[in-house]
């Protein structure tokens, strides 16, 4: 008897620079093996589900630093403080666990690739 297969259709679109990986991954295999033969769908999904079998418990801080919300992370906090006596030691703390959170992040965010200079400016308070 043959083996079913049954495929839950999810469209996803890939940015360049994942683009360009898949590409490499994939010219890099055929020029390894030049009688492998696959569907560009079939491999993304060998992908994800390695990867979930493999890594994804290692990787999961990782994940969750990517794709953290802030906004989101400060409406809970903020209205959990609200009305409290130590409302801004609780939104403090949650400053601080968002940016450990955020230091778990293996690619930078766009605007921290420009090199930081110093000012010669004093703020006097």
């Amino acid at each position: 008897m043959s083996k079913l297969v049954t495929k839950k259709e999810l469209r996803i679109v890939l940015d360049l620079e994942a683009t360009k990986a898949f590409e490499s991954m994939v010219t890099a295999l055929k020029a390894e093996t030049p009688t492998i033969k696959f569907q560009s769908s079939q491999f993304v999904s060998f992908l994800v589900a390695d990867f979930f079998g493999t890594h994804f418990e290692k990787d999961k801080a990782v994940l969750i630093a990517e794709f953290f919300n802030s906004d989101a992370y400060f409406d809970v906090a903020r209205k959990k403080a609200k009305g409290s006596g130590d409302y801004e030691e609780q939104m403090a703390a949650a400053l601080s666990d968002a940016q450990k959170i955020r230091s778990k992040r293996r690619r930078k965010p766009e605007g921290s690739r420009k090199t930081a200079t110093k000012s010669n400016i004093e703020v006097t308070p």
